[in-house]
């Protein structure tokens, strides 16, 4: 059955999530993808929280619904497209269990308003080695978004990217070994590579922008584009043809349900979350032994107390027999 023309020139809604560290860049990755150009500057309020300091904006999931402002050389899928999409807590704000609080969060979000997801956007900063502490967390989310990793729904992006590292490696050559230490460390984080799963992320999933832009050098960028104008290979430019490369990425990105999927909790939550239990358990049991041997105690206690006041009351009643044998010989002599 063929879609009609009105049907087809209905918006394309795409559902994507946002998972990344504190402090990484999601909420102005997920800015710079729906406005080109610096929120403000035309009236417009930035949808996202950002903050350029470890300060942990987003401490629940939010969904927004965003027509995207479309560049002039829009690819035809993406025109009319608008994204629902979920800024997830930052990782690692104070640890594991507020990780594992975050994700059941994230969890009953999708439940309720999400039946299926186009694409899993991991934000990463540059430059920075995934570290033993959150490679738990970022387990969680691939066990999470599974349907999505075993679909190759899955991209990195790397954000903050300085514009000197840039020209430097690109001077030198190694910008491409970079790129590629930084996929390696995630499919390794996020054991891609082992049998198991087998669906690293590769280059043409990974992705890097700088989006702190100053408005005047978007508008100038966006000129030279719609007059066609030849652009050197700088920073500016390859970050807007990031941006172009993501959202066409998503607006091709196929349908993933999930509603199967979240009828129980991850095997790496249940195992963690059973872990908790068992610790709170082992408490409990610890806390119900000493009050035992506490009230052991209270009762042998007890028990001296009532033999030491037993013989008290035989020694006072001895006394007693004392006085009144004294008495007796008294009278008598």
């Amino acid at each position: 059955m063929h879609a009609s023309p009105t049907e087809s020139l209905l918006p394309k809604e795409k559902r994507v999530v946002l998972i990344g560290c504190t402090g990484h860049g999601k909420g102005t990755l997920g800015n710079y993808l729906y406005n080109l150009g610096q929120p403000g500057s035309d009236g417009l309020s930035p949808i996202f929280d950002e903050s350029a300091k470890l300060d942990p904006h987003t401490q629940d999931p939010y969904c927004h619904l965003l027509e995207i402002k479309n560049s002039p050389n829009a690819s035809d899928a993406r025109k009319r497209m608008s994204c629902n999409i979920l800024d997830a807590p930052g990782l690692n704000d104070f640890g594991r269990e507020k990780d594992l609080n975050h994700m059941i969060h994230v969890l009953e979000m999708i439940s309720k308003q999400f039946h299926s997801i186009h694409a899993l956007v991991l934000v990463y900063r540059f430059n920075t080695r995934i570290d033993a502490t959150i490679e738990p967390a970022l387990r969680y989310y691939r066990d999470l978004f599974a349907p999505l990793f075993r679909a190759h729904n899955v991209i990195l992006v790397l954000t903050q990217v300085p514009s000197n590292d840039y020209e430097l490696q690109m001077h030198n050559g190694s910008w491409e070994s970079t790129i590629e230490n930084h996929l390696d460390g995630c499919n390794k984080a996020l054991e891609l590579n082992e049998s198991s799963w087998n669906c690293p992320i590769d280059q043409r999933r990974c992705f890097f922008v700088n989006s702190k832009w100053i408005t005047q050098q978007i508008d100038e960028l966006l000129e030279k584009i719609i007059k066609n104008e030849k652009l050197k290979d700088d920073l500016l430019y390859r970050s807007y043809l990031m941006r172009e490369m993501i959202l066409d990425y998503i607006s091709e990105a196929t349908e993933i349900t999930l509603d199967s999927h979240l009828m129980s909790f991850p095997k790496a939550l249940e195992t963690e979350r059973m872990s908790a239990l068992r610790i709170i358990d082992g408490r409990i049991q610890e806390l119900l032994n000493a009050v035992f041997i506490e009230n052991e105690h209270r009762a042998m206690y007890l028990k001296d107390l009532d033999r030491l006041h037993t013989e008290l009351t035989d020694i006072k009643t001895r006394i007693e027999q004392c006085k009144d044998d004294v008495k007796r010989l008294s009278a008598t002599q």
